[in-house]
């Protein structure tokens, strides 16, 4: 004979066990408390909203709510495996506090944990287990009333940090999380370009270990020249593990870089100093000196401006004359949206490379605090690697003087956003004005003129060159502003001539110039207030 089939209850003993949570639970609530109960309840079973006096408050608290049977005797503080998912989505997505409330059916006891503080103290790497276990405080019962109702404000006020209303607040929410992670650190945070950027500041003398796992030579070379030339080093946070540094251990959870700096640096200044080094010859550009390992490193900078200067010394080779390394920077951003009659050391600058290219005898010196550390002098070579940037500094004086004869407030534009006939423009405007006047190649164009001079017999075969000379205002726009010349002379040279028959039976044959390889343009100024058009 079989044996009867088990039959499943209607009424299962896992809803017993929910139904007298929920009683146990909602007895210890204050009975003018509102309880909604969500439908579909996923992630949250409850919103439990404070009443004060008879008013509702606003403020709202979820609770996950969970049944529990410890066994006889059982000692230890509750606890509950947790799903990271829905921990992940209270940490990191509520914007009301969560308590994951836990109700003891053998003692009749209801125990709470505040879901978003334990996620953001929770060790690291929770994020990639499949669950974590909660441990319930003790303290944390619901009989304590008290205890109960000041957790929920304060659980209200820490999410709301969480998630503040103003940039401002968020900051310091940021803050204060931080440094609460390690208290011999102080934190500092701004937003740059949109992004967060912090710096790190010890109290006191820290003691932790450092892993460096660079990816690439390159960035092995950094951490190389952070420790022996005392370098800054920028490494991704993937790239570098701190042990003994919660603090760190919380920044490097996210993508990002950091920056590390030695903390001592010293101030001084780079002096640069060619012909007789009076004050329109040498630069004086202030400096910070960090010492590694092995060298020392100085990093000077004029302020908003694009020249910065690196330098690697080595102290056991200064009183020999051997080379060293040094690199000059040269960014034409840090002058940009600056009106060009206003940019911060520009002369100083323009003296500088014009001594660097026409290979004058130049003096560098380094100086710490005051004391003069090392003298160098830069090698030829170090000249015919500046010429492009003396090139672009040279265009940028011409429109400077250009604003000036003009009275036109010239910007700098984003450099980036120049062409070649930027330049053109500037070089061709300056030679007309300041100069005799802007010679240029000129090909395909060509000119048809009239006149009542007779053509000279050389030219009629049409194998003849000539020079045609016109006269209009001519226009050009520098840096986005058209400025306007004229009257000024066109010679155009090295042209061919080509008789045009005219309309005209006793009139002259029209004379049409075109453009030969070797074609040149040449501007001036015109010599009288109305020049006549004509032909050679």
């Amino acid at each position: 004979m079989a044996p009867p089939k088990k039959v499943t209850p209607t009424v299962s003993d896992e809803f017993a066990t929910e139904q007298a949570s929920v009683i146990l639970f909602r007895s210890f609530l204050p009975a003018k408390w509102i309880v909604r109960e969500l439908a579909p309840d996923f992630g949250v079973d409850y919103l439990v909203e404070v009443v004060e006096s008879g008013e509702l408050t606003g403020l709202q608290v979820g609770v996950q709510l969970k049944g529990w049977q410890p066994k006889k005797n059982h000692q230890s503080p509750p606890k509950y495996p947790l799903k990271t998912k829905h921990l992940a989505y209270y940490t990191d997505k509520c914007l009301y506090p969560v308590l994951l409330v836990l109700v003891d059916l053998v003692r009749n006891k209801v125990y709470w944990a505040f879901m978003q503080k334990f996620g953001k103290e929770a060790t690291n790497g929770w994020r990639k287990q499949g669950k974590i276990v909660v441990k319930f405080d003790a303290d944390n019962e619901m009989s304590h009333r008290e205890r109960f109702m000041i957790a929920v404000k304060e659980a209200a006020q820490y999410t709301n940090n969480l998630h503040p209303g103003s940039l401002k607040a968020a900051l310091q929410q940021t803050k204060a999380t931080l440094e609460a992670k390690d208290d011999r650190m102080t934190v500092d945070i701004s937003i740059i370009n949109g992004h967060q950027h912090f710096t790190f500041s010890a109290k006191e003398d820290l003691s932790f270990k450092v892993n460096f796992n660079p990816p690439t030579e390159k960035g092995a070379k950094a951490v190389k020249d952070f420790f022996e030339k005392g370098t800054d080093l920028e490494i991704n946070n993937n790239e570098i593990k701190f042990t003994g540094s919660p603090l760190f251990d919380e920044i490097l959870k996210s993508e990002g870089k950091l920056l590390i700096q030695h903390g001592t640096k010293l101030d001084g200044h780079v002096l640069f100093s060619w012909d007789n080094a009076d004050a329109f010859s040498q630069v004086q550009i202030p400096a910070q000196f960090s010492r590694g390992i092995k060298y020392l490193a100085c990093h000077a900078a004029l302020p908003n401006t694009p020249l910065t200067i690196s330098a690697t010394l080595d102290p056991t080779a200064w009183d020999k004359a051997e080379p060293f390394k040094l690199s000059v920077g040269f960014q034409p951003r840090l002058w940009e949206s600056r009106p060009v009659g206003t940019l911060p050391y520009f002369e100083s600058i323009q003296g500088l490379f014009q001594a660097i290219v026409a290979n004058k005898p130049l003096i560098m010196r380094f100086y710490i605090q005051g004391n003069l550390l090392a003298e160098a002098h830069p090698s030829e070579a170090f000249g015919q690697k500046m010429t492009a940037v003396f090139d672009f500094i040279e265009v940028v004086r011409k429109s400077r003087l250009l604003a000036d004869h003009f009275k036109q407030p010239l910007v700098l534009p984003q450099v980036k956003t120049l062409k070649r006939t930027d330049f053109e423009n500037i070089i061709a405007l300056h030679d007309i004005i300041f100069e005799q006047g802007h010679l240029e190649k000129r090909a395909g164009f060509s000119l048809t003129l009239t006149s009542k001079k007779p053509i000279p017999p050389e030219l009629k075969d049409g194998k003849g060159k000539a020079v045609a000379v016109i006269s209009q205002h001519v226009s050009y726009t520098i840096f986005g502003t058209p400025i306007t010349i004229g009257p000024v002379e066109l010679h155009f040279s090295k042209m061919r001539l080509v008789l045009v028959p005219s309309d005209i039976s006793e009139g002259q044959p029209i004379p049409k110039f075109e453009p030969t390889e070797e074609s040149e343009q040449f501007v001036r100024l015109a010599k009288s207030e109305q020049p006549q058009p004509y032909f050679t």
